[in-house]
């Protein structure tokens, strides 16, 4: 609806009243008419929060950010990741413990808008006009 009253309006909430004339009466003048009630829209679930990143041990370049997994086949320990390459057959790189990057969360899906309600209310004109309750 839209220019209605809300359903527990203090006096104009009943049939009677609605429709009755304004004036001596005590009427409301409007149309008692049966609308869909606006209905609040689902709170979204919320996002868990991130999970504090492991620690990692990783064969890196440089910095932590550029290595290879910690699984790798190859530079897979301390002693071969900082040996020199060519003949002694190392990885010349660092043994860094780094932050393991974690998956980021699924969100949990929103749940489906409810079929609205229909709520009697005391409206001015025609549905499409009247408040929300």
């Amino acid at each position: 609806c839209g220019q209605c009253n809300p359903p527990d309006h203090s006096f104009c909430n009943n049939q009677a009243v609605c429709e009755a004339p304004q004036g001596d009466q005590g009427g409301c003048s409007g149309t008692w008419l049966k609308c869909s009630a606006v209905p609040e829209p689902p709170t979204p679930a919320p996002v868990p929060p991130m999970p504090v990143p492991a620690k990692v041990e990783q064969c890196c370049y440089d910095t932590c950010g550029q290595c290879n997994p910690p699984d790798h086949s190859f530079c897979n320990n301390q002693a071969v990741c900082e040996a020199p390459q060519g003949d002694q057959g190392g990885c010349s790189g660092t043994w860094l413990k780094c932050s393991a990057v974690p998956e980021p969360p699924t969100p949990a899906p929103v749940p489906p808008m409810p079929v609205p309600a229909k709520v009697e209310q005391c409206c001015y004109d025609t549905c499409g006009q009247c408040n929300p309750p």
